[in-house]
């Protein structure tokens, strides 16, 4: 009987490697299951989980939001585009702009209005 993948990998290279994925391929943009990405890392669903509450100290969710939220601030930052909140939140991989308010402000500490608003006055105050 082989041994399951999680007993071959150390948590830590089961993240990187997760990490890794997430990074390159953006894949938290995307509906994004706990199964699918396990399957990316050759490993069980349950191991994953294991993995991520353990090393991250969050659920699954959380740890997909905490990447989505990172591209919703790069989006707001990016004077460029100039996005309305509910735009930014379905392009950073959000199906819903409660959720999105929600998981913005637990990770950031403020609503994602209040982000956009501050950093828009912040480049104001620059550019004087």
């Amino acid at each position: 009987m082989q041994p399951a993948p999680y007993q071959i990998k150390s948590p830590r290279l089961i993240l990187q490697k997760v990490n890794n994925l997430l990074r390159e391929e953006k894949l938290y943009l995307h509906s994004m299951r706990l199964k699918e990405l396990a399957r990316r890392v050759n490993v069980t669903a349950a191991q994953l989980s294991q993995v991520i509450n353990e090393l991250e100290g969050c659920h699954f969710s959380d740890f997909i939001n905490k990447y989505r939220v990172e591209e919703a601030k790069t989006l707001i930052l990016d004077g460029q585009q100039n996005l309305k909140i509910i735009e930014v939140a379905y392009q950073s991989g959000f199906n819903n702009k409660s959720t999105f308010n929600a998981a913005f402000k637990k990770f950031v500490g403020i609503s994602p209005s209040e982000f956009k608003q501050h950093n828009t006055q912040s480049i104001i105050n620059l550019n004087l």
